[in-house]
Order: C-alpha cells, then sequence, then structure tokens
C-alpha cells in the first residue's frame, strides 16, 4: 500500500503545474475555451490558499456558447493532466442571443507548493 501511494504522489508531482508552467496551463484552458467555440468573457485567477505541500489556486472562466460549446469546453478541463476541481458551475440563458447561454466557472486549480514563487507572493 505504501509503494502505491508513493507512486500515486510521485505521478502527481510530475504532472503539477510548477511555476514556470502555470502561465502555460492558463494557456491551455484558454485554448480549449477557444478551441470549443466559446468566447470568453472573464478569467481571473484568485490569491493563492498555501499548505505544506500543495496550493490552490481559484480560478474564475467566464464564457458565452451554445450548450454543446460549453459541455465541450468542460470536458476539455477534465481531460488535463493538471488537477483542477470545478467548484461550481453557473449556466444562465443569454438574454435576446437564441441558443446562446452563459457560463461561469469556479475551478481550483491543485498545484506544488509554490512558497518561493513570485506568483505566491504577489497573491498574499
Amino acid at each position: 500500500e505504501l509503494e502505491k501511494a508513493q507512486a500515486y504522489s510521485t505521478a502527481w508531482e510530475e504532472h503539477a503545474p510548477t511555476q514556470g508552467r502555470l502561465s502555460a496551463l492558463y494557456g491551455r484552458i484558454h485554448a480549449l475555451a477557444d478551441a470549443a467555440g466559446t468566447t470568453t468573457t472573464r478569467f481571473d485567477p484568485e490569491p493563492v490558499v498555501q499548505y505544506d505541500k500543495v496550493c490552490q489556486i481559484p480560478l474564475v472562466v467566464g464564457c458565452t456558447g451554445s450548450f454543446d460549446q460549453i459541455w465541450e469546453f468542460m470536458r476539455g478541463l477534465e481531460g488535463l493532466q493538471a488537477t483542477i476541481w470545478m467548484d461550481s458551475v453557473n449556466l444562465e440563458r443569454l438574454d435576446g442571443v437564441e441558443g446562446s447561454i452563459t457560463c461561469e466557472l469556479s475551478l481550483v486549480v491543485i498545484t506544488d507548493n509554490l512558497d518561493i514563487s513570485d506568483y505566491a507572493r504577489r497573491s498574499d
């Protein structure tokens, strides 16, 4: 059991975004939204929550599109190697535009501890 836990932990650490890869992850998330055909209306990383070994970086992403486009974007997020929780999803019909909806996703990106990064210090 210990070997399995260590193997899982090692694999997670290899895929967890580091300071240098966090902006690339944000770029992939934005590219997923574009590829799904949605229009990004909001992309707001929020202050880092630090723990001993990991950090949580809340991220609010807003977009508009058809239900199928929004679904494709969320499916793409689930396919990323990084650990991302969808904390909440808010869908609303877009007034005046038939078949379009607006979506706001509250995500949490789990990273290795960024306590020495400029990003973590800037977000305190």
